[in-house]
C-alpha cells in the first residue's frame, strides 16, 4: 500500500489549530481538509451547502430530531426510521473524511476526524488547547470583538464542538489517551507549535 501521512486536528475554539493545521499540511505539502471536508459532502451526498454549515460540529439533541425540517426516511433491516438533517449532515461528514484519506495525505481539522479515522494505522492524532483568557483574547483580536462577546462565543463553541465530539465518537473529546500528542497554544508560538508538530510526524517515520 503506499504510504501516507493522515493527520487529525482537534482543537478548543480560539486555540488556533486550523492555523496550525493549515500550516504543518503547507511544510509537508500535504492536502488540508477544513471547510473542504464539508464541500465533498455536499457534493457527494446532494446536501445543500447551508445546510451543512448549519449543521457542522453542532449538537442536535435527539428529542427534537422531529421538530427539523426535511427529515427523511430510511430504511433498515430493522425496518424504517427518520434520517434528521442533523444526522444526515454527521453520515456525509463522516463519509466525506473517510473517501478523502482513501488515496491522498492530508491534514483533517475537527468533525471527529480522529475517531473516523481511528482504523488508520498511519493516522496521528493532535489535540490543540489553551488557557480560556489566552483563547479569548486571540478571538477578541480577530475578530475585533469586546471580551465579554469573545468569552462567550469561545465557550459556547467548545461546549458545541465537545458534546458534537461525545455524542458521535465512542470516546471522550479532550481527553488526552485519544491522541498521540496534545499542545497548548498558550505557552508556545504558533510557528513553534507547527515546527513541534512536524518534528515529531518525522521522528516517528510517518511524514510522506
Amino acid at each position: 500500500m503506499e504510504h501516507r501521512t493522515i493527520i487529525t486536528i482537534e482543537y478548543q475554539h480560539g486555540s488556533d489549530g486550523e492555523q496550525i493545521g493549515k500550516l504543518l499540511a503547507e511544510k509537508l505539502n500535504i492536502s488540508f481538509f477544513d471547510s473542504e471536508i464539508l464541500d465533498e459532502a455536499s457534493k457527494k451526498y446532494n446536501i445543500e451547502e447551508k445546510v451543512i454549515r448549519n449543521f457542522d460540529e453542532t449538537f442536535v439533541y435527539e428529542g427534537i430530531y422531529s421538530l427539523v425540517q426535511d427529515v427523511r426516511v430510511a430504511k433498515t433491516g430493522m425496518g424504517e426510521y427518520k434520517q434528521s438533517l442533523a444526522e444526515q449532515v454527521y453520515l456525509a461528514e463522516f463519509n466525506a473524511i473517510r473517501n478523502l484519506a482513501k488515496n491522498q495525505s492530508g491534514v483533517f481539522i475537527g468533525r471527529c476526524s480522529d475517531y473516523v479515522l481511528r482504523e488508520y494505522a498511519n493516522a496521528i492524532h493532535f489535540f490543540i488547547h489553551a488557557p480560556i483568557d489566552v483563547r479569548v483574547e486571540k478571538i477578541c483580536r480577530y475578530e475585533n470583538l469586546e471580551r465579554s462577546e469573545a468569552e462567550i462565543i469561545v465557550r459556547k463553541r467548545d461546549r458545541e464542538r465537545e458534546k458534537y465530539y461525545n455524542f458521535h465518537a465512542d470516546q471522550k473529546w479532550g481527553d488526552a489517551r485519544n491522541y498521540n500528542l496534545s499542545i497548548d497554544t498558550g505557552i508556545i508560538k504558533l510557528n513553534e507549535a507547527v515546527s513541534l508538530l512536524e518534528q515529531y510526524i518525522k521522528s516517528i517515520g510517518k511524514a510522506v
